[in-house]
């Protein structure tokens, strides 16, 4: 059954209030980052902020987080609308590829986002999160993610999407983007393959939010980048 309606291209639940497409740009900002890499994120980051804010039925459906790791995870963009964004923020890169840290803080973040939504009359869709990185794990991480990830443990598990490029392990990237995992093609530099990631993650949220089935657009591979493992594991 389907329980929303579509007013002036966004859908309403038909409980009570819009239905709103929380949206995590999970970001490795570790020491290997550093230099050009860092620099094509930065410059990025305001391209996808035109791109959304500019587009009012995407802004209205979506909200959108940047959440960075690397010896700690932080919040780099709390959620929101882009439209409210004055300035994207500039990440800085340091420290260790500590995916266990990142796991062990997003179930909280995510679950303190979407109660906020609902406080405020919102309906939320299952969350996305977009999860890139350029190095292999330093700390133990695993069952912590399986937890994360378990909806029997986590109702607030979003659907994950990965990201490698540069050194990053396929195997650690495929095990994370359980929704779709993808890898950078090894003859791009990693600047230029971070700049596809970047344009192809901004092409999802766009057609996930005008979506009027409320599925998610997930990325599709290209010259650049390829999808691996299962191409249909949802």
């Amino acid at each position: 059954m389907n329980d929303s309606e579509t007013v002036n291209g966004v859908s309403r639940d038909s409980r009570g209030g819009f239905q709103i497409l929380p949206f995590y740009l999970v970001c490795d900002t570790s020491t290997s980052m550093r230099g050009e890499q860092i620099k094509v994120v930065n410059s990025e980051l305001p391209l996808i902020h035109q791109t959304i804010a500019l587009d009012p039925i995407v802004n209205d459906k979506c909200r959108i987080s940047i959440i960075t790791f690397d010896t700690v995870a932080k919040i780099a963009l709390p959620l929101q609308r882009l439209a409210d964004v004055k300035q994207m923020p500039s990440l800085t890169a340091g420290g260790r590829t500590n995916y266990g840290v990142l796991f062990r803080e997003l179930p909280s973040i995510i679950r303190n986002d979407l109660q906020e939504l609902r406080n405020s009359g919102f309906a939320t869709l299952r969350p996305i999160v977009f999860f890139i990185s350029d190095g292999g794990a330093t700390d133990s991480w695993i069952q912590v993610f399986d937890d994360f990830i378990d909806r029997t443990k986590n109702p607030q598990a979003p659907v994950m999407i990965s990201f490698g490029v540069g050194t990053a392990k396929e195997s650690a990237i495929i095990r994370v983007g359980k929704d779709r995992a993808m890898m950078a093609n090894k003859t791009e530099s990693v600047p230029a393959a971070l700049r596809s990631v970047l344009k192809s993650l901004t092409s999802s949220i766009v057609g996930s939010s005008r979506s009027s089935e409320a599925g998610i657009v997930l990325p599709e591979s290209d010259q650049n980048i390829r999808i691996v493992g299962s191409s249909d594991r949802r």
